[in-house]
């Protein structure tokens, strides 16, 4: 878990450097490329079988809500402080607890609804509506949260080809982001 937080916290670092000159939606396509690249070997030795599901449906949801959620992700790592985003990502345990509650209909005692309410006064704190410092960008990091690789036709719209040194960010991005998911799994 602490190796997947240090690959997932220096991923978010490489894409706010290359987003710099690179559009989020071109960082995501090529985070999901390379990232792809580095599966082939896992698949090469478990074969397809791994993949197999009787959900297909909604294993192609859970990829288009992934798109949108990096994407929102990406955009917001590269306008957004690091800190503040890093901050609300966290509300992703919060969205997954109401999806369950929703969607699930899993029983809720009073612990987790106070694990939740904590959770969204949280994210009150770091986006502080009140304040006259308030970024309505942040709410792509929630968005991002509620959410989490269909993005090639996005990335098209905003299409420039890599130069130089952004090809190693961006293989950088991919190899990382996946080794830090399987750290996650894994965890």
């Amino acid at each position: 878990m602490v190796l997947s937080t240090l690959l997932q916290s220096s991923m978010h670092a490489l894409v706010r450097h290359a987003g710099t000159e690179l559009d989020p939606f071109v960082l995501v396509f090529y985070r999901n490329l390379f990232g792809f690249l580095v599966i082939i070997p896992m698949l090469m030795r478990t074969g397809w079988s791994g993949l197999h599901t009787n959900h297909y449906q909604l294993l192609f949801l859970r990829g288009f809500l992934g798109i949108i959620g990096m994407s929102a992700w990406y955009y917001s790592l590269v306008y957004v402080p690091i800190t503040e985003a890093t901050a609300l990502s966290f509300t992703g345990v919060v969205f997954t607890a109401l999806a369950a509650i929703i969607f699930l209909k899993e029983r809720v005692h009073l612990r987790r609804w106070l694990a939740i309410l904590g959770g969204l006064v949280g994210a009150l704190v770091v986006l502080q509506p009140s304040t006259g410092q308030f970024d309505p960008l942040l709410l792509l990091v929630l968005f991002s949260s509620a959410f989490w690789a269909l993005s090639f036709p996005f990335a098209l719209y905003f299409w420039q080809w890599p130069v130089g040194e952004q090809w190693l960010w961006l293989v950088l991005i991919g190899v990382v982001g996946v080794l830090g998911n399987l750290c996650l799994v894994r965890a």
